[in-house]
């Protein structure tokens, strides 16, 4: 074993990335497309498995599960650029094997364990042949992985895998030099493929790693990627989808609840104003036909062996698509021609892959490139546009009118001076003459103060965005705190008359964000939006504050913040009731 100081590490960049480029040149493309195709599809496999809620055998905590899926998510992206690397750099002669690879993933302590394990469950024939993979999660603690290749021992589809898989390994290995040495910690390099450790310091736990790149539990479960998330009832419907997706699509009920929530998603998107016409505008077709053909290509790609990777004549897929969908020859060619893969370009965006007569993809990839070209446009065409913002808060109201929360309708706008001069110039710089409140919303003896951020899907890190949101923070405590003493602006509003009578009534301000923002002051109880969704659920309106003025906020079923409340003097807001009534 080997220790690297930041500065050997990154003198190896370059010949590691040769070698890279060199092993990729050695590859045929058709043959590689296919094989990476069912060994990312065993990857998803595996992570669906990991996710079933229905096994309960698995005793890991919250941090060791991220952990876990955050190493597999690791892999799966390394599987996406080595085919990137392939399909630009690797050969085009004819396709060697003559049939799909069927791949299964297992995961354990060590390879000796997980195939002993196989054994005992008759789950290893003794025709399969098998790849052994160590790993490491978080830089630090080992994983093993065990790749079954079926029915291949002593083949061709052996030996290709097992090239391939060392491919991935070489490239995991420079992006750990390279991520190393931008942050200035040494490595550990065996001789054998085990993925290089990296020594970081005591202090550096593997939570703090995952925090890093935004990779930790919380991030990875509360924080929404797209906007559906919020926009449309995508989220909501996504839990019964997750729910069954141990049972594969083969699975009459997990099929069913996956159509009902990738409709909710293309919804998410659709109820933007101008979003369907200036999709057509750029594409060169409607959002509908879209649609109608990516979702045809993945019912092609479905029923395929035990992969869904789809590869056949794209003739015989135009035919079957415009068969299936009623759309027009020139329609389905031209959106498959939009989706398929040109020389320079990458397969995460362009994912049908052209083989001689036949197109190559699979079932994951064409849920992806969903993603990421209804998300991409949107993020391109609404980069700074006030309807974002409109719709977020709009969600907001919705998530705690569905739960049984008394909403006042739209924003409350104050046409005068909330902050004093002092306050309004600390935060920003000069005197604000009029505010307003994004959400309320009433429950028990709480009234809800919400104030909304939406912010744009590119990661922002650093102090300046943590110090904008404790200022914002402390605006949003000191205007709740104003609202307090001016319940007259409420006049006529649900969330105020439907608090009751009696009873201590207190205000309770939050911060809710589409993201999370990484190492915020704990004083400041900021949600992501299924935070929100579950505070708006489970929140106790019969909660007592502590001897400080904080409540727990339940956030997750296995996670709470504390917030600070502000009480409201009650026998005032009755003689004010009286007045006004």
């Amino acid at each position: 074993m080997v220790i690297l100081s930041r500065e050997e590490a990154a003198k190896q960049l370059r010949p590691i990335w040769s070698q890279v480029i060199e092993k990729c040149k050695l590859f045929n493309r058709e043959d590689s497309v296919i094989a990476l195709l069912c060994l990312q599809d065993a990857f998803d496999n595996l992570l669906n498995k990991l996710g079933d809620l229905a096994l309960t055998d698995l005793n890991w905590d919250s941090e060791m599960r991220t952990m876990v899926y955050r190493t597999l998510a690791q892999w799966m992206l390394q599987i996406e650029r080595v085919l990137d690397l392939i399909l630009n750099l690797g050969g085009s002669e004819p396709r060697k094997s003559v049939r799909q690879p069927t791949m299964t993933l297992s995961i354990g302590e060590s390879p000796d364990d997980i195939a002993f394990a196989m054994i005992f469950r008759r789950q290893l024939g003794p025709s399969d042949a098998t790849i052994p993979i160590v790993t490491r999660m978080a830089g630090r603690r080992k994983m093993a992985l065990m790749l079954v290749v079926k029915e291949s021992r002593g083949t061709f589809e052996e030996k290709f895998v097992g090239e391939l898989v060392n491919l991935i390994l070489l490239s995991f290995k420079y992006a750990i030099f390279d991520n190393t040495a931008h942050r200035g910690y040494s490595l550990t390099v065996s001789e054998d493929k085990l993925v290089p450790q990296v020594n970081y310091p005591r202090s550096m736990t593997p939570l703090k790693v995952m925090l890093t790149d935004r990779t930790d539990p919380r991030t990875m479960s509360a924080e929404g990627i797209w906007t559906p998330e919020w926009s449309s009832d995508f989220g909501k419907l996504l839990e019964p989808t997750l729910s069954t997706v141990g049972l594969g699509m083969a699975s009459p009920t997990h099929r069913a609840a996956f159509e009902r929530e990738q409709m909710a998603f293309f919804r998410g998107y659709e109820s933007f104003p101008s979003y369907v016409e200036q999709f057509s505008q750029q594409f060169g077709y409607s959002m509908s036909d879209f649609q109608k053909v990516v979702v045809g290509l993945q019912r092609l790609a479905r029923p395929r062996g035990f992969h869904m990777v789809y590869v056949d004549l794209r003739e015989k897929a135009l035919r079957d698509i415009v068969k299936s969908t009623g759309l027009s020859k020139h329609v389905v060619g031209n959106v498959l021609d939009s989706l398929t893969w040109k020389m320079n370009a990458s397969a995460r965006h362009l994912p049908l892959v052209p083989a001689q007569m036949r197109i190559i993809f699979s079932f994951r990839q064409i849920m992806a490139v969903i993603s990421r070209r209804l998300q991409g446009f949107f993020d391109s065409i609404y980069d700074d546009v006030n309807v974002k913002g409109e719709f977020f808060e709009c969600a907001s109201r919705r998530e705690l009118s569905s739960h049984g929360f008394s909403v006042h309708n739209g924003r409350l706008e104050i046409f005068e001076q909330v902050l004093t001069d002092r306050d309004s110039n600390e935060l920003w710089g000069h005197t604000k003459k009029r505010t307003d409140f994004d959400v309320l919303g009433s429950k028990g003896g709480f009234l809800i103060i919400v104030e909304s951020k939406e912010r744009k899907r590119k990661i922002e890190t650093g102090r300046g965005l943590r110090n904008i949101f404790t200022k914002y923070y402390r605006e949003h405590f000191l205007k709740c705190k104003w609202l307090s003493t001016h319940l007259n602006y409420l006049n006529g509003s649900p969330c105020l008359e439907a608090m009751p009578s009696t009873g201590r009534k207190f205000i309770l301000p939050l911060i809710v964000c589409n993201r999370l923002i990484q190492d915020l002051d704990p004083a400041v109880p900021l949600l992501a939006f299924k935070e929100f969704s579950y505070f708006s659920e489970r929140f106790d309106s019969d909660t007592i504050p502590d001897a400080e003025g904080l409540v727990e906020i339940p956030t997750a079923p296995d996670r709470s913040i504390r917030a600070r409340i502000l009480p409201l003097d009650w026998p005032k807001l009755a003689n004010f009731a009286q007045i006004v009534s």
